[in-house]
C-alpha cells in the first residue's frame, strides 16, 4: 500500500480519498456519543450553528476537513523540498492518525484550530529563503491567534512560532514584537466584538489549566492505550530523527528541526487543556504525519510495510471494537 501513496501522480489523491473514507467509516455506521470538547467562541458558533443538522454532518465535515489539510500538508512538504522524493506518504500519515482517536472523527475545535496551524506552518516555512519576512511573520503570529479563538490551548504554539522564527531567522526582537501583534490581533478584535453586542470582556471561554494532576484521574483503559500509542509514535520517531538527517541539504535540516520542536510543543499542550479531552491529541498529528510520512522513505519497505499494517489494523480495531466484543 506505501508503494501507491510514494506515487505523485494526481490519481493518488482519489486513493487518499477512499483511504479516509474507510477509516472514517465507523461514525457514519453508528453515531458517536462522545465528550463534548470544550472550544472558542469561534468554535462554539460553529458547532452551534451544526447542532441542528442530521448527526451524519459532523463526521462528514471532519472528513472533507482532514483531507484538505492533508493534501495542503503535503503540498508544503512538496513546495519547500522537505522531503527527498515528491510522494503523498505525508498526506497518507497524516490522514491515518488523524483517524486513530474516535473523538478525532467528529468536528470538535482543536480540528478547526488545527487548520489554521497547518496555515502558521506554511507561513513560517517561508521565512528561510526571504529577505524580508516581516509579512510572514505577522501571519504566523495572526494564524495562532486565529487558531486560539477556536480552542485555547492553540496559543501555546505562539511558543513554536517563537522557536521556528530563531531557527529560520536570525534573532531579531522587532521580527518577534511583529510576531507577537499578530497573535493579538485577533484576539483583540474579538474582545472589542464581545464587548460591543455582549457587553463582556471575554476572550477565551476555554481556558485551560495544568493538567498534571488530572491524568491520575483517566479510569478509561481506552483513554491510556491511545496515551501510549501517541506516546510511542512520538518517541520512536525523535529518538530516530538523526535518520531523517542523513544526506539532506541544510534549508531541509532546518525545516525538519522545525517540526520537531512543533511536535515537542504539541506534546506539552497535552498539559494544557480546559477538560480531559482525547480530541486534544489531534495537535500532534500535523508534525507526526509529516514525520512518519518520511521516515517510511528511509527505512526498509518491508519494514514500513509491516509498521503501517500494525498500526493501519490496530485503529480499525479500536474503531470497531464494540461491535467485535459486543460491548
Amino acid at each position: 500500500m506505501l508503494r501507491f501513496f510514494r506515487s505523485n501522480q494526481l490519481f493518488v489523491v482519489f486513493g487518499l480519498t477512499v483511504y479516509a473514507v474507510i477509516l472514517h467509516l465507523q461514525a457514519f455506521l453508528a453515531p458517536l456519543s462522545l465528550p463534548v470538547q470544550k472550544g472558542g467562541w469561534l468554535s462554539l458558533g460553529i458547532l452551534e450553528m451544526l447542532s441542528g443538522f442530521h448527526p451524519v454532518v459532523s463526521p462528514m465535515l471532519a472528513l472533507i476537513l482532514v483531507l484538505l489539510q492533508a493534501i495542503y500538508i503535503n503540498f508544503l512538504v512538496t513546495k519547500y523540498r522537505i522531503s527527498w522524493e515528491t510522494t503523498f506518504l505525508p498526506a497518507m500519515m497524516y490522514v491515518l492518525l488523524c483517524s486513530a482517536v474516535p473523538e478525532f472523527l467528529l468536528l470538535t475545535p482543536a480540528l478547526l484550530a488545527q487548520t489554521f496551524l497547518i496555515v502558521a506552518l506554511g507561513e513560517m516555512l517561508g521565512f528561510y529563503r526571504s529577505m524580508e519576512a516581516s509579512g510572514n511573520v505577522f501571519n504566523v503570529g495572526f494564524w495562532i491567534g486565529i487558531a486560539a479563538l477556536f480552542y485555547c490551548p492553540a496559543s501555546l504554539f505562539l511558543a513554536f512560532g517563537f522557536i521556528g522564527l530563531g531557527i529560520l531567522r536570525a534573532f531579531n526582537l522587532r521580527e518577534i514584537l511583529v510576531m507577537l501583534m499578530g497573535y493579538i490581533a485577533p484576539l483583540f478584535l474579538m474582545l472589542v466584538y464581545r464587548f460591543w453586542f455582549y457587553s463582556e470582556l471575554s476572550v477565551f471561554p476555554d481556558l485551560p489549566h495544568i493538567m498534571i494532576f488530572d491524568f491520575i484521574k483517566i479510569k478509561s483503559v481506552y483513554s491510556w492505550i491511545y496515551l501510549g500509542i501517541f506516546a510511542f509514535l512520538c518517541i520512536w520517531v525523535l529518538i530516530n530523527i538523526q535518520a531523517l538527517f542523513y544526506k539532506t541539504k541544510m534549508a531541509q535540516k532546518k525545516y525538519l528541526t522545525v517540526l520537531y520542536w512543533m511536535l515537542v510543543v504539541a506534546f506539552g499542550t497535552i498539559l494544557f487543556q480546559p477538560t480531559w479531552h482525547l480530541g486534544h491529541l489531534i495537535l500532534m498529528v500535523i508534525p507526526l504525519g509529516i514525520l512518519w510520512g518520511l521516515y517510511f522513505l528511509r527505512i526498509r519497505e518491508l519494514f514500513a510495510e509491516l509498521f503501517h499494517l500494525i498500526l493501519f489494523l490496530g485503529i480499525l480495531l479500536l474503531q470497531y471494537r464494540h461491535f467485535i466484543f459486543l460491548q
